[in-house]
């Protein structure tokens, strides 16, 4: 790939950058006007900052042979250092394994490398002393520092509040080491479900969960959802994995299409403790019925994918599992915005292209998308190697593709859109109430057991609500939805008469998403 050759020739440039202005290299003087040894901190994100004579550096880059480049941390300036036979796990490092390969363009400022110092000093303070308040560890350190040293601090406000993350994290990381251990030998007779009810008011003195207890509130008795189960057609399994809490780590929702697959009806909410097969078999053994719906919507959660083909496997009938194309333009746009947050008009387009794939005969999905990727790979740097990993598998040298994560005929809707006659209307409600949950549960950071609860009974009611009003709909919005279900459908029956980029051309219109 193009960009496996970029990273080859860079490195190597380095290497040779390295060997070549050696000779100009100059030694920096151990009788410095700076008397401090030359120190190593921590950022923030765990990365290194190195500190010399009043000057902040970040690591460049490195090779093989020892040699690190440090730059200053200023954007704008090109102070270069070349650090020979680095301690990764030493703080202070002899001045004679440090070389000045370039000179800064400002004046060095020791105050904010004691200023780097201080903050250094405050994350580790906020790991070793768990008893000390914050508020005691910000005052007692700012008693020690003058006042060129404090006039570079962060207010006390921001100070505190980093001790508090600090804290936070390593709780979080010690309790999932406390998981790992336990989930080694974990069986589903270990997993304890507690049932509630979704309205149940004593959900929100919920604090915490042990690492074996899962969640289950439920949107109906017992009695009822199983039958609103056993006799609907289509579920829909989605899990939400962005929570960031110390004992939920996955949300996992069921829902059924009724009144034509016109409405997404929520049954099953399960908080989950780990994302693992061993949990979700455990729900479904207790909680799905014994009869096997005809198709079961899905987004890209091979785990949960994996444990439905498991739960399933023995019934006379499988389900058709199918992932919705609303969950694909999901992770591609996301995928985009990892880089930019704008996503141009050129750029949707090939994202459209792409989601196109899905509405072409398996058969054909392979010689599609290389025609596509000869055509427009250069729009979106990046997205088409994304897609290939996640629907179509790399192309190896001896010209076989790799497995891809998720099979053709997961994505691949060719083969049902003919039993769904409002699949606009469906992939339409899915995409409303996904960006709902989603917009709901990330407003923060950090979510705790009680605002996880209270949002999930909040948009439960949200949701019947609208449901409710939607038995009145605008027959103008009828009729345009209808509309397009039929240009679509004659778009996908004249595959063989069309010619490739015709029919692409002509589908990207009429997409039901």
């Amino acid at each position: 790939m193009i960009f496996e050759d970029t990273t080859t020739s860079f490195t190597n440039d380095f290497l040779t950058d390295i060997d070549m202005g050696s000779l100009n290299e100059v030694p920096l003087q151990t009788n410095s006007t700076i008397s401090e040894p030359i120190q190593i901190i921590s950022t923030q994100r765990g990365k290194r900052k190195l500190l010399l004579d009043g000057y902040i550096y970040r690591l460049d880059r490195s090779n093989d042979r020892g040699i690190e480049q440090w730059r200053c941390s200023k954007k704008s300036c090109r102070g270069r250092i070349h650090l020979h036979n680095s301690f990764l796990f030493s703080s202070t490092i002899n001045r004679t394994n440090v070389t000045l390969v370039s000179s800064h363009s400002h004046a060095s400022e020791p105050a904010q490398c004691e200023a780097a110092i201080v903050i250094d000093h405050i994350r580790t303070t906020a790991q070793h002393n768990q008893h000390e308040s914050p508020k005691d560890i910000v005052h007692r350190l700012l008693r020690s520092v003058n006042n060129e040293t404090a006039a570079n601090l962060p207010s006390i406000t921001a100070m505190q509040r980093s001790i508090q993350r600090r804290r936070q994290q390593q709780k979080s990381f010690d309790s999932f080491l406390i998981n790992i251990e336990h989930e080694e030998n974990l069986t589903t007779n270990d997993i304890q479900i507690l049932y509630r009810s979704i309205n149940d008011s004593s959900l929100l003195h919920i604090n915490e969960l042990a690492y074996n207890q899962i969640l289950v509130l439920t949107c109906d008795n017992e009695q009822s959802y199983r039958n609103k189960l056993a006799n609907t057609s289509i579920w829909l399994c989605t899990t939400f994995h962005e929570i960031k809490n110390d004992y939920l780590q996955c949300i996992l929702i069921i829902q059924v299409l009724e009144n034509n697959n016109e409405t997404l009806l929520p049954l099953i909410y399960a908080l989950l403790p780990s994302n693992t097969n061993v949990f979700y078999m455990k729900l479904f053994n207790e909680l799905l019925p014994l009869q096997t719906p005809k198709y079961i919507l899905t987004n890209f959660d091979k785990i949960l994918i994996d444990s439905l083909k498991n739960f399933f496997h023995n019934h006379t009938i499988l389900p058709d599992i199918k992932i919705c194309s609303i969950f694909l333009h999901y992770e591609l746009c996301k995928f985009i915005q990892q880089y930019k947050r704008i996503i141009h008009d050129m750029e949707y387009k090939s994202i459209k292209y792409l989601l196109a794939l899905a509405y072409i005969p398996q058969l054909d999905v392979i010689m599609a998308f290389e025609a596509l990727q000869e055509i427009y790979s250069s729009s979106i740097e990046g997205i088409y190697d994304k897609f290939e990993d996640l629907c179509i598998g790399r192309l190896r040298p001896n010209g076989h593709r790799s497995q891809p994560l998720f099979t053709t005929t997961l994505w691949n809707w060719t083969d049902v859109v003919p039993y769904f006659d409002n699949l606009l209307l469906i992939n339409t409600n899915i995409k409303q109430w996904n960006d709902m949950f989603r917009t709901s549960l990330l407003t923060s950071s950090y979510r705790s057991c009680y605002k996880i609860i209270r949002t999930i009974q909040q948009l439960y009611q949200h949701q019947i609500n609208t449901k409710n009003r939607k038995i009145e709909t605008n027959k103008t919005n009828i009729i345009i939805q209808n509309y397009y279900t039929n240009k679509f459908r004659q778009i996908i029956q004249s595959y063989q008469s069309l010619s490739f980029e015709e029919y692409l051309l002509n589908l990207i219109e009429y997409l039901p998403i």
